[in-house]
């Protein structure tokens, strides 16, 4: 099995790449600052996780990660918190009892080793705020029900060479080799937003300028590769990074790179370090 160039990937290929990432791509509410996030679904072993950012749990807030169905109560009892102390990277580990409300991607859709030398062509999936719907309906004259609409950003991409990195000096942020990835965020890429529910039909699909990226942080950077086997070419997405912050004049995107994420996973749960 040979992973093919994004150049070589069709739009029927890029659908089912499209697909297999958005199935564990959930959006997070932080109910206390009234803001919008991205988590990935990851089961590691019997433990079932939410892989994201650090900043969008770190803060003592009520956080709650809603299932793809768009009526149904959010998750917001978690049995562990964790962030990392230094990388924007973090976790909420979900309680058995509510794993089957959620698609997890296994250990082998996380991809810790790539070659930084080249352009990689890349998927990035997350919620910006700006595709929040909510609806009220009233119950009783003192109570509504809310229902909130939570649509998907996928967006085709690439991950740059290191080479091509911008001269750490012109940046708030520095960028280490080996620990982070940069992702092109410029206009002239396609946006297509995905529906609450997994159906294909209802898929949007529109060339247009690229969208505040405020809501994708936490979501996955995801290496969007095709494989041959027996004879078909089939798409087989990688989770590869964690969407960490935007470079606004640059237009890039910085992720940091799951293998960073499973180092805090083993040092937390080392009965897990087999597995990951």
């Amino acid at each position: 099995m040979t992973p093919r160039e994004g150049a070589n990937v069709d739009q029927i290929q890029w659908e089912g790449l499209r697909q297999q990432a958005s199935s564990f791509t959930y959006c997070v509410i932080d109910q206390t600052a009234k803001a919008i996030a991205t988590a990935i679904a990851v089961q590691l072993g019997g433990r079932f996780f939410f892989a994201t950012a650090r900043h969008v749990i770190e803060n003592n807030h009520e956080i709650e990660v809603l299932p793809r169905d768009s009526v149904a109560t959010g998750v917001s009892n978690f049995a562990a918190r964790r962030y990392h102390e230094q990388l924007d990277i973090g976790l909420l580990e979900l309680k058995s009892d509510a794993a089957d409300r959620f698609t997890f991607a296994d250990s082998g859709r996380l991809l810790t080793t790539m070659d930084t030398d080249k352009e990689l062509p890349a998927l990035v999936i997350g919620y910006p705020g700006q595709f929040i719907r909510s609806t009220e309906t009233p119950l009783t004259s003192e109570y509504w029900l809310r229902i909130c609409r939570c649509d998907a950003l996928t967006y085709q991409s690439f991950v740059l060479p290191e080479s091509e990195w911008p001269d750490n000096d012109s940046l708030r942020e520095p960028l280490a080799c080996g620990r982070d990835l940069l992702v092109d965020f410029h206009p002239e890429q396609r946006i297509r937003h995905l529906p609450p529910s997994t159906s294909v039909s209802g898929t949007l699909e529109v060339d247009c300028p690229a969208l505040d990226p405020r809501g994708l942080s936490g979501g996955g950077i995801w290496l969007a590769q095709v494989e041959d086997r027996n004879g078909l070419r089939l798409p087989d997405v990688r989770l590869i990074g964690i969407q960490s912050r935007w470079h606004v004049d640059s237009g890039r995107l910085v992720a940091v790179r799951v293998g960073a994420w499973l180092d805090m996973v083993r040092r937390t749960w080392p009965e897990l370090a087999a597995l990951v």
